[in-house]
């Protein structure tokens, strides 16, 4: 034979098949000679008696390790070509091991057509010396695409004396190719991976600090799972005087490396006990056989406890793993103590209790995501006050701690709630469900078709989804959500309206990895403040029109300016209308898309009260002349405000107030009637269409500015314009009061916003500048408006 050219390392060298010459290993296939004329053929080795006593039949196996030197790698030996000729024909072959064998022996078997193309689809069965026992089989399925080679592991022990037979074979039963043969290629080597049996992993260090594992020669863990099936085998046993040790471990491999990529996904197992078992306490195996093996976990274990690791291949059908000499692995172990101050506390009955005894008291926590699962319970015991308080919570991460590089992908959350009993009748879990008295849920997820995950989470916690903690009403949470821009706990503070309570009232705040499996083992702390709440408030909330704070009857001012009325603070939340284009403020609120409130925002509803002769006074209705002042830490306003504005029907004999409202409620300034929550007025510098004239249907008046901003500093003054023809229709003015709720809207920062509210009224139509001309505010008949010359009794029509 002469000899075979070099190509590369073991299944790199399989693409060698295809480009190899036909005199490549044999200047005469084995079992193809002509007749003597040229015109037929005798075929050899094709049954099980040639490959035992023919031989041309016998792959010669080469004595060497693959050492980059093409197949056999050792001269001229340790290849065969052979033909498959004829329909339904089998080759049979056998393999002589050569003596004597080495310790951990393996045998490499490669076969593939030598060619780009063929109509085969070459068949490999490995049999004992029976001939009859099948060892491995595969079969090179490429329909019409080119030929791949068949590569196969085996391992042979020292004293191994039989051949092995090799049968090929057209899988269909149908082809043959007497233009392209198949090459056959053998050799036997000592296998790379030497961890045989369970191996000890010794641990040095300081009991106290991190213990880090070695192996047999003092060294890293390292191995190779050589053949089919093959798992390597490591024990550790955690010192008995480790506090609350964390075991972490890496697995790692150089997969995008390889070309073509590894036959299997590389992964381990962890068992309690000294055994491989049926039931691993933890498992986990790389994605796909594309990316680099990086598999950690920090995982809390017991004292003084063995536990085995079991590093295999995974397929994902069940099926042994394939061997893969060039995935070569590293095994990382280290045990080190949990230095989470606050542990144990993963339970709710575990949970780390801070009880402040008057209001404006605060208290922080230092602690740690020390390992996997780990579930960080506190709970904020709050006395009985007859005022109106508030939770402020605010998780910050720290750079101190991290004894590990971080596992797993961040996904970080916080959920702060309080836990509910039965409701005379209901179960607890269906009261936190189902009673809003109860427990409150934010009507934006509540009554989403499909449910959405804020709902879904709700549920979850109602129905015992947190530990030990029963039926949790979840009064608020924050997660983190990277596609967003809301990493690293950005956004986890919050605050938490409390009513004034005559019992004593307990906030459960959970922090954890959602899925469990991330932890970094870094410092965090956890600040909470119990503060008083705004002076509008403390009595008790005021969120919608059956408990509503006076502002008193409404007088006259100089237009367009009203005089002085009344002050709050926005406190809670994130902004009712967050989603509301205030474009003077960030489009984006400080909470994450995920994140929920149960409340999601103060809301003070003020009645205001209309003089006793406004309806007589202002038969066609009044000019409403509003104004209102935001500011907040160093004179910046943490967010936007909105007026959610509710007048009444008057010319209905109700004892209630018959909410006035036109397509979707009553319009807004700008004639938009799609806004969700209707009448809400929020400040927008650019000019719009007004209400009187929501068509254009004259020029000169068709747009202009609604509201104007004096503010400085960053501070916000706010003063309904002439141009917008603010005004109360008559019929409000018959009900002789209207309500208005502030709210906050885009919500920057976790500070207080004050704000203060004015508001009068005078007489209808009055008279406006623009574009030069003088204008009086229009009936609603869509008629060109009279100029200042002209004063018509005109009708005020805000919301038709």
């Amino acid at each position: 034979m002469t000899s075979t050219p070099r190509c590369f390392t073991h299944l790199a060298r399989l693409a060698c098949l295809c480009s190899l010459a036909l005199a490549a290993c044999s200047s005469k296939p084995a079992n193809l000679s002509d007749g003597g004329d040229g015109g037929g053929f005798l075929l050899a080795c094709t049954s099980q008696l040639d490959a035992g006593t023919d031989p041309n039949c016998a792959v010669p196996v080469s004595p060497a390790p693959p050492d980059g030197g093409g197949f056999g790698a050792a001269g001229d030996g340790g290849c065969l070509r052979v033909y498959i000729g004829q329909p339904g024909e089998k080759v049979w072959l056998s393999l002589a091991l050569p003596k004597p064998l080495p310790p951990q022996g393996l045998l490499e078997v490669l076969a593939g057509v030598d060619a780009p193309s063929t109509p085969l689809q070459l068949a490999v069965n490995i049999l004992e010396s029976n001939q009859a026992t099948s060892v491995a089989a595969k079969v090179d399925d490429h329909t019409t695409g080119a030929p791949k080679p068949l590569t196969f592991l085996l391992g042979v022990a020292a004293d191994a004396g039989s051949p092995y037979y090799l049968e090929l074979s057209d899988n269909t039963g149908t082809h043959f190719d007497v233009h392209n043969p198949v090459l056959v290629c053998a050799s036997v080597f000592t296998s790379p991976d030497m961890n045989l049996g369970t191996v000890p992993i010794n641990l040095g260090g300081a009991v106290a600090s991190v213990q880090t594992g070695t192996c047999q020669d003092g060294g890293p863990c390292t191995g190779v799972l050589t053949v089919a099936g093959s798992q390597d085998v490591f024990s550790v046993t955690i010192p008995s005087n480790v506090t609350r040790p964390i075991l972490y471990l890496d697995l790692s491999a150089p997969s995008t490396m390889l070309s073509p990529p590894p036959l299997y996904r590389l992964g381990y197992e962890l068992y309690v006990g000294n055994a491989v078992t049926a039931n691993p306490l933890y498992q986990d195996h790389v994605a796909n056989n594309f990316l680099d093996v990086n598999l950690s976990a920090a995982l809390l274990v017991t004292a003084g406890q063995t536990y085995t690791i079991a590093v295999n291949g995974y397929t994902g059908d069940g099926s042994p793993a394939p061997g893969d000499l060039r995935l070569v692995y590293s095994l990382t172990t280290e045990v080190m103590p949990d230095q989470d101050v606050n542990e144990p506390n993963d339970l709710f009955s575990q949970a780390t209790p801070w009880t402040p005894s008057s209001v404006g008291e605060s208290k922080s926590f230092t602690g740690r995501l020390a390992y996997m699962g780990d579930d960080d319970w506190y709970v904020a015991v709050i006395p009985p006050t007859g005022m109106a308080t508030r939770l402020h919570y605010k998780i910050t991460p720290l750079k101190s701690g991290g004894r590990y590089p971080p596992v797993g992908q961040s996904d970080r959350v916080i959920e702060v709630g309080f836990l509910v009993t039965d409701d005379g009748g209901f179960s607890a879990a269906d009261a936190c469900q189902f009673d809003p008295t109860i427990c409150p849920q934010d009507p934006e997820y509540a009554n989403q078709t499909p449910p959405s995950t804020q709902s879904q989470l709700v549920d979850s916690l109602c129905t015992g989804g947190a530990s030990d903690a029963g039926a949790l009403c979840l009064a608020s949470s924050r997660q983190e959500f990277p596609a967003a821009g809301f990493a690293n706990l950005v956004n986890f503070e919050g605050i938490i309206p409390i009513p004034p309570q005559s019992t004593p009232y307990s906030y459960l705040i959970d922090y954890k990895s959602l899925g469990g499996t991330f932890c970094d083992d870094l410092d965090y702390t956890l600040q909470l403040d119990w503060e008083a709440e705004g002076l509008e408030n403390q009595s008790g909330y005021h969120r919608d029109l059956t408990n509503p704070l006076s502002y008193g009857t409404l007088s006259s001012g100089s237009f367009p300016n009203p005089p002085n009325g009344v002050s709050g603070t926005i406190t809670t939340g994130y902004g009712l209308l967050q989603f509301y284009d205030l474009t003077e403020l960030p489009p984006i609120d400080v909470r994450s898309p995920a994140d929920y409130d149960a409340i999601p925002s103060t809301e003070d509803t003020w009645e205001v009260d209309f003089p006793a002769n406004a309806a007589a006074s202002f038969p066609n209705g009044a000019t409403w002349e509003l104004n209102w002042t935001l500011n907040g830490a160093s004179g910046v306003p943490a967010e936007g405000l909105l007026l959610w504005v509710q007048f009444c029907d008057g010319t209905q004999s109700l004892s209630h107030c018959q909410v006035v409202s036109g397509p979707g409620g009553p319009t807004s300034p700008t004639g938009a009637t799609t806004n969700p929550f209707p009448g809400a007025f929020g400040y927008d510098p650019h000019a719009y269409k007004p209400w009187y004239n929501p068509n254009g249907n004259y020029t000169g008046g068709e747009f202009g500015a609604l509201y104007g901003d004096t503010g400085s500093g960053g501070a916000f003054d706010i003063t309904a314009q002439p141009v917008g023809c603010f005004c109360f229709e008559n019929r409000f003015l018959q009900y002789g009061k209207f309500y208005i709720t502030v709210v906050g809207a885009d919500r920057t920062a976790w500070t207080d916003s004050n704000y203060t509210l004015n508001m009068g009224l005078t007489g209808y139509p009055q008279a406006f500048t623009l574009d030069g001309g003088t204008w009086f505010c229009p009936a609603f008949d869509g008629g060109v408006p009279p100029d200042a010359g002209s004063p018509a009794q005109l009708g005020c029509a805000f919301t038709q």
